[in-house]
């Protein structure tokens, strides 16, 4: 009996660690980008919006600025850029990143995943 109550315990506790895995592909989100869905969906359920963006908005070029307007304040940031969470795999993050120059200037834009 004991046994059975600590494998059920087991099993509800790897179900909460593992919700935000499995609730994911059940989030809907827009495949087009727009600041005001951007700023409303969930961090991890941009992917499809991160790459409109890219595609629409070729941002190498722009300033950081006008990229944080857009984007709103990047999730990481780090010496050699900043970076917008987008999706969630298992165990992996999907990142919308960007290095800019001295000047602030986009060098790169990429979705990779980290």
């Amino acid at each position: 009996m004991v046994g059975l109550v600590l494998a059920l315990g087991l099993i509800v506790l790897i179900g909460i660690r593992s919700y935000p895995y499995w609730s994911i592909p059940f989030a809907s989100t827009p495949e087009e980008f727009s600041e005001e869905a951007w700023r409303e969906s969930n961090r991890f359920c941009r992917q499809l919006m991160a790459q409109d963006f890219l595609n629409r908005h070729a941002p190498v070029a722009m300033h950081r600025d006008q990229v944080m307007k857009l984007l709103g304040e990047p999730d990481i940031r780090d010496p050699n850029g900043f970076h917008y969470f987008v999706a969630l795999t298992a165990g992996d993050y999907i990142l919308l990143s960007f290095v800019p120059d001295g000047q602030g200037r986009i060098l790169e834009a990429y979705l990779h995943q980290s």
